[in-house]
């Protein structure tokens, strides 16, 4: 059972970890690791339903944390998450759903050990191989076949019918938990293993698992009743032929007994059909066919699928990273830029494998378009107050407005995207991984640097980052006419 328990959540250090019990209020000074980017997911969540609230020590103590932006991002939300009770309330969720883990294991244990009386019964009497063979391993080998045919149609996101098992637990650990914060827990986890593509290995170890637990159980349960109780093995049919249960018995048997579990050959299958033989021997050899079946063909698939759920899930959570192109991740990454980034300070990593792109161009529902002002303290010269054309402006200023921008091209994405940038500003990080998220929610972006004609300006620097974004040079305007012609707001200005 404690290989099982420790299957669906990692350690900060990327390895695994059983469920941790409920009382512990205890945050890593440097927090990282798929438990980490859980809490934020849970913050995330809160604060899409309540706003963000004050936030000002966490932001500070991440924006002077050493590292990238993402870790950064995580320590906000570890201060939060400890200051609002929800660090409590993960762990209080991962205790409950450890005993429920143990208690489904229990179970399935109890259940196989109890499917032996239901086959071949607790007490002397004639055992008919074959029915006894299909009670013990029908349902168990039907259920490890649509774990495997959702593999194969690709439907093992969300544990496909072999995940049945696992997304009981889940479903009744989020039931059973009565905590504050329930439904940010759960979702929070289930988001976050959806994401990582680690859902369907979480789903299946627990499955597996399950199986091969029930599976234990069937087989102390025969061995239990043909230790102390006397069996005759015989096959009963109607109408096949006993040339039939030759080749049962012969297919079956091959490949146990590559490792030592005896196959009755054909003379003793023939003299088995519809009663029982007498002979000891006879006997031994039944019960090691039957034993060595349920053994090989049960329970050593279940464990080798086990062991490869957990290998992947470990694997899985140990290169997990926040996804910041989303628009949440992307507009907190922009405020938690450090100063010297604003002032023109570029990391050489600028131009490291993780950095964001600008989506590509992609038909969309709307033919409107959107003009956006990014980081202006006030509003770029040309700015169009009251378009003449569909289509709408808006000015991202701070959280608030980062988060009601992102939210109005999410729910109405336009056909073309301007996003009128400060040219006077250097374009960081967290600008970069902004105009990428924004770009997700419109047909086609593009950028507008407006002449200001000051000493101050990085236009050069601007146009190499975007590049490393992906927009052509000539999707970069300076002349706020033709950027307003392609927009479609070429209206009265101001």
């Amino acid at each position: 059972m404690g290989i099982v328990a420790r299957i669906a959540l990692v350690h900060s250090t990327g390895t695994m970890m059983p469920v941790m019990p409920a009382v512990r209020r205890h945050i890593a000074p440097e927090p990282s690791g798929f438990a980490a980017r859980w809490l934020a997911e849970m913050v995330r969540l809160r604060e899409a339903g309540g706003g963000v609230g004050d936030d000002g020590a966490a932001m500070a103590a991440a924006r002077q944390a050493p590292g990238d932006i993402e870790r950064r991002i995580l320590i906000r939300a570890a201060r939060l998450a400890e200051a609002s009770g929800q660090t409590a309330d993960r762990f209080a969720w991962q205790g409950v759903a450890r005993v429920l883990l143990l208690v489904l294991l229990l179970l399935a244990f109890v259940g196989g050990f109890a499917s032996v009386a239901s086959v071949i019964g607790f007490g002397a009497g004639t055992i008919n191989v074959v029915w006894a063979l299909f009670g013990l391993l029908g349902l168990p080998t039907l259920m490890l076949a649509l774990w495997l045919l959702s593999l194969l149609a690709g439907g093992a996101a969300s544990g496909g019918g072999g995940g049945i098992p696992g997304r009981l637990w889940l479903w009744l650990s989020e039931r059973t938990w009565r905590g504050r914060d329930r439904t940010a827990v759960a979702r929070g986890l289930f988001a976050l293993l959806s994401s990582a593509g680690l859902l369907r290995w979480v789903l299946g170890a627990v499955s597996h698992g399950m199986w091969a637990l029930a599976l234990v159980g069937a087989l102390i349960g025969l061995g239990l009743a043909l230790s102390v109780w006397q069996y005759g093995f015989a096959w009963q049919t109607t109408i096949l032929p006993a040339s039939a249960f030759v080749l049962i018995v012969d297919v079956v048997g091959w490949l146990p007994g590559l490792f030592g579990f005896a196959t009755p050959d054909a003379e003793l299958v023939r003299a088995s059909g519809g009663a029982m033989v007498p002979d000891q021997d006879a006997r031994h050899v039944w019960a090691s066919w039957l034993t060595g079946a349920v053994l090989i063909y049960g329970l050593l698939p279940r464990l080798a699928l086990l062991a490869f759920c957990l290998a992947r899930i470990r694997i899985g959570a140990a290169r997990f990273r926040l996804d910041l192109g989303q628009p949440y991740y992307a507009a907190l990454a922009a405020r938690l830029a450090p100063a010297s980034e604003r002032l023109g300070v570029l990391d050489a990593d600028d131009h490291a494998a993780g950095m964001p792109r600008l989506a590509e161009p992609h038909p969309t529902d709307s033919r409107a378009g959107a003009l956006i002002a990014v980081e202006w303290p006030q509003l770029p010269p040309g700015w169009p107050t009251q378009p003449a054309r569909s289509g709408w402006v808006e000015r991202i200023d701070g959280r608030a407005s980062r988060q009601r921008v992102a939210s109005r091209l999410a729910a109405d994405p336009p056909a073309r995207l301007l996003l009128a940038c400060n040219p006077q500003l250097s374009p960081d990080r967290g600008t970069q991984a902004l105009i990428a998220a924004l770009s997700q929610h419109a047909g086609d972006t593009r950028v507008w640097l407006p002449d200001l004609g000051d000493a101050n300006d990085r236009r050069d620097r601007w146009r190499r980052a975007l590049e490393d974004l992906g927009l052509p040079l000539a999707h970069v305007y300076g002349d706020g006419a033709a950027a307003l012609a392609w927009v479609a707001l070429d209206g009265e200005r101001s």
